[in-house]
């Protein structure tokens, strides 16, 4: 059988030393058409796994393909991302994670300022000798409605001022109760909280 050759002005023909990509050929780029999930340590935010598929004990958030093209495509690595709430958009979402140094799992959280946004407030009240915490309804709410956990717990670390070498207790509460603890701590301290997916603040009562 005769194959006719295209002669190299044709508009039809294409050099295969120009050839860059599918799209040259006006081949879309494929895209997976089943919905996509994240799923994640509810407590911590790091992912356990990014694809078609919920896994069981995890919480999970729906997401685009764009948003998880830098993964599969192997750009970029997984634990280079968490999954955070966004208070000004109400909902948990993907985030490259810059902080990749174990030491800094612990943060170190603020007093309360007045008009402050938070997730969840800790107070301590000197004078009965508890602490509490109080979380933001808007955050119990964007939980129940994007699987997450809501037994789910958060730690708090009472440490020496300015040395968070020197632990003086830990708290621990479930996130959704206001239940109060014991708190004996004299002078002055520094607080460190586990989360990183939910602002915490403390006051002193």
């Amino acid at each position: 059988m005769h194959v006719p050759l295209l002669p190299a002005h044709s508009p039809f023909f294409l050099s295969w030393g120009r050839l860059n990509s599918v799209q040259d050929l006006g081949i879309p780029e494929w895209r997976p058409q089943s919905q996509q999930y994240v799923c994640f340590d509810d407590k911590t935010g790091q992912i356990f796994s990014i694809g078609p598929s919920i896994e069981d004990g995890y919480s999970f958030i729906e997401v685009t393909y764009s948003e998880i093209e830098p993964i599969k495509t192997l750009k970029e690595k997984m634990t280079d991302y968490v999954v955070v709430y966004n208070r000004k958009e109400k909902q948990f979402k993907l985030k490259k994670n810059i902080i990749l140094q174990e030491q800094d799992f612990y943060q170190k959280i603020s007093s309360f300022a007045p008009k402050q946004e938070y997730d969840v407030m800790l107070t301590i009240d000197k004078s009965a000798k508890k602490c509490y915490i109080n979380t933001d309804e808007e955050l119990l709410e964007i939980m129940k409605k994007t699987n997450v956990d809501l037994r789910k717990q958060i730690t708090f670390s009472f440490t020496k001022k300015d040395d968070p070498h020197v632990l003086y207790n830990m708290k621990t509460f479930d996130i959704d109760s206001s239940k109060k603890q014991e708190f004996k701590i004299k002078g002055k301290f520094d607080i460190y909280t586990n989360s990183d997916m939910a602002r915490c603040v403390y006051k002193e009562i």
